[in-house]
C-alpha cells in the first residue's frame, strides 16, 4: 500500500469519532486560525484537508450567506462525516487530493490548511496549488505543530525501543525556520509566524491513550503487536503519573500559525 493509501485508510477509519471529546482542541486551534486570517463577509473560502470541518465551522460564521466555503479531504469517510454536520447552502465539499486541486486558478479569497502540511507528500507542490487558486492578494493559512510535548515524546521513544519506526509523516515536522523558507519559496509575501499553545486536558490516563487511535498516530500503535500495546500503555501510565492532576491528565501542546499573501 502506497502513503497515500495508507494515510487515507487511516483517517478513513478514524473519521467517525474524530475531533469528539479529548480531540476537541482541533475546534480551539481552527478558531485561533480563522481570526489570524481576518476573513470577511462574502469571502469564498477553501478549507483543505478539512478533516470533520473545525475550520470550515467558523470560515461559515464568518463569510455569512453572500460568502461560500468549501472543504476538501483526501478521506472520502471524512467529507461522509462532516456533510451530516455542516449543511449550510453555501458550504460545498469534495473528496480531493490537496496536491491536485480540481478548482480555477483565482478561485479563493483564503486558503486554510489546519495540521495537514506535514501529511503531504510533496508539500511545496501542495503550496503551489494553494497558490494558484488564490486570487491575487489572497491569504493562505496554516497550521502545524511545534514542540512535541512531554507525553509524546515519551511514546515516541519508547516505541523506538522496541524496534519500531514511529514515523505516521512522510517528512520530519517543519520548524520554524523550514515554515519560513517553505513560504518563501512558494512565493508568499507578508508571512507572519505566530507561535501558541494550550495546556489540553484528558478526563484521566485511559481517556488520553483511547485518543492516541482517534488520530494518525493509531498507524503507528498498529504497527505493535497486541501485548506491546498493553506493556507500553502500562509502563506510560506509571512514567507519566506527573502528567494526572486533580483535574485530569495534561497534554501541552505548542503550535505555530503561518499566514502569507500571494
Amino acid at each position: 500500500m502506497n502513503y497515500k493509501a495508507h494515510i487515507t485508510d487511516v483517517f478513513n477509519r478514524s473519521a467517525a469519532d474524530y475531533g469528539g471529546f479529548g480531540t476537541h482542541y482541533f475546534d480551539i486551534f481552527a478558531k485561533r486560525l480563522h481570526e489570524r486570517a481576518k476573513g470577511f463577509p462574502g469571502a469564498c473560502i477553501l478549507d483543505a484537508a478539512t478533516g470533520r470541518g473545525a475550520i470550515l465551522k467558523h470560515a461559515l460564521k464568518c463569510v455569512g450567506k453572500e460568502g461560500k466555503a468549501v472543504g476538501i479531504d483526501i478521506s472520502s469517510a471524512m467529507i461522509e462525516e462532516t456533510r451530516k454536520e455542516i449543511r449550510e447552502e453555501n458550504a460545498v465539499l469534495y473528496c480531493m487530493d490537496a496536491e491536485a486541486l480540481d478548482f480555477e486558478d483565482g478561485t479563493f479569497d483564503i486558503v486554510y490548511c489546519g495540521f495537514a502540511l506535514f501529511f503531504f507528500e510533496d508539500r511545496k507542490q501542495a503550496m503551489s496549488e494553494f497558490k494558484r487558486v488564490l486570487k491575487p492578494g489572497g491569504k493562505l493559512a496554516i497550521s502545524t505543530w511545534g514542540e512535541i510535548d512531554v507525553p509524546r515524546r515519551l511514546l515516541k521513544n519508547k516505541i523506538i525501543s522496541l524496534g519500531v519506526d514511529p514515523r505516521v509523516y512522510p517528512h520530519p515536522m517543519p520548524d520554524e525556520e523550514e515554515l519560513r523558507e517553505l513560504f518563501h519559496i512558494s512565493g508568499f509575501s507578508s508571512l507572519e509566524i505566530v507561535p501558541d499553545w494550550l495546556d489540553h486536558t484528558y478526563a484521566n490516563f485511559d481517556h488520553w491513550w483511547e485518543c492516541l487511535s482517534l488520530r494518525a498516530s493509531r498507524s503507528t500503535l498498529e504497527k505493535l503487536t497486541e501485548e506491546q500495546r498493553q506493556t507500553l500503555k502500562q509502563e506510560l501510565s506509571v512514567e507519566l503519573e506527573e502528567q494526572s492532576r486533580p483535574d485530569g491528565f495534561h497534554e501541552e501542546f505548542h503550535v505555530y500559525y503561518v499566514t502569507g499573501n500571494k
